[in-house]
């Protein structure tokens, strides 16, 4: 059955945080966990962190150099191109490249507090810490249903248009080629080890899709392996000979 997402415009589930002051409400909603990455401070000495590894480096640059003291949040995060928010203005609809289950959201936080829709207004100052997170949007959720795994899709040089990100509720037993099957875009083989298909492209004779679980290249039989919370799945395209 082809999953739904909350597709976006234009990559474990992600958090950005920025260290640039805005008038917030208390903390809502629980957000999953994602191991931290650090990016160096932009020229204006506003640093983001960002826990994931979602977006590429040229999208983290856009949001640094977009971030800028007296500038509102609003039009800062608009101008980076990389997030985009909704018509009614106090909403992230979507990041670059990422997909969420219809089960989760983006949510905003500066200096630690829930940015209600009132303040996106707000202008940056030099030491706010905003913090863009995903969140599971049924606040009743506990244990491992608040933790997330993620299926990545990197089509390299030969099909970029179809790399992508889709980030999904943490199922207990679930599967590598169980997620793989629910997502709708990968067919596999009728003995459910090779993948023939990824989002309509089938590889070249001198092309193969391989799969990867946190960065380590998996086995025909690894589609067996029981899935953790905040685990990667990757998919990419490579040339057969590289992967010898």
């Amino acid at each position: 059955m082809r999953k739904s997402y909350k597709r976006c415009s234009a990559m474990f589930s992600f958090i950005l945080v920025f260290t640039i002051v805005s008038g917030c409400s208390p903390d809502k909603g629980t957000d999953v966990v994602i191991p931290i990455v650090r990016s160096a401070s932009n020229s204006s000495g506003i640093s983001i962190n960002m826990e994931g590894n979602l977006i590429p480096p040229n999208a983290i640059k856009q949001l640094e150099q977009s971030l800028i003291p007296g500038v509102s949040i609003k039009d800062a995060l608009t101008a980076s191109g990389v997030v985009t928010i909704s018509s009614e203005g106090h909403h992230i609809e979507s990041v670059i490249d990422v997909s969420l289950d219809p089960g989760l959201e983006w949510s905003v936080e500066v200096n630690g507090n829930n940015l209600d829709k009132e303040n996106w207004d707000n202008r940056l100052q030099a030491e706010d810490n905003i913090r863009i997170a995903v969140q599971f949007i049924d606040g009743s959720k506990s244990g491992d249903t608040r933790s997330v795994v993620i299926f990545t899709v990197n089509g390299g040089i030969v099909q970029p248009n179809i790399s992508h990100s889709y980030i999904n509720p943490y199922l207990e037993e679930q599967s590598i080629r169980e997620l793989l099957r629910t997502t709708g875009i990968v067919v596999l083989s009728d003995n459910g080890k090779i993948i023939l298909m990824v989002n309509g492209y089938s590889p070249k004779a001198s092309e193969k899709w391989i799969v990867k679980v946190n960065n380590k290249t998996l086995l025909e039989n690894g589609l067996d392996m029981k899935l953790q919370p905040q685990d990667e799945v990757k998919i990419e395209l490579v040339n057969r000979d590289d992967s010898l």
